[in-house]
């Protein structure tokens, strides 16, 4: 699946209006990450479907809590946890 079909998925059918405008480096294989705490909740901001402007979307997770990690050079990561992210959004 290409990254425009996984988008127009997880948005509910909604087209992306442009490309990435700048890449997502991924933390290098082996780069020393510590971990930052439990991660009890998220939220982001974006449209999906027929929203007609940006709304936050709020997931309390459950237990076990992901981690919320960072690398050296700052990059967040969540490691763990029992959910999963679907095209409803993000479950369990």
């Amino acid at each position: 699946m290409t990254a425009k079909e996984q988008y127009k998925m997880f948005h509910w059918g909604k087209d992306p209006r442009r490309k990435t405008r700048r890449k997502v480096k991924l933390p290098k294989s082996g780069e020393s990450v510590f971990q930052l705490g439990l991660l009890t909740s998220v939220t982001y901001r974006t449209k999906k479907g027929r929203d007609k402007e940006q709304i936050d979307y709020v997931h309390d997770f459950g237990r076990p809590y992901p981690r919320l990690a960072a690398t050296k050079s700052g990059q967040l990561l969540i490691i763990g946890g029992k959910f999963k992210i679907k095209p409803e959004g993000i479950t369990g």
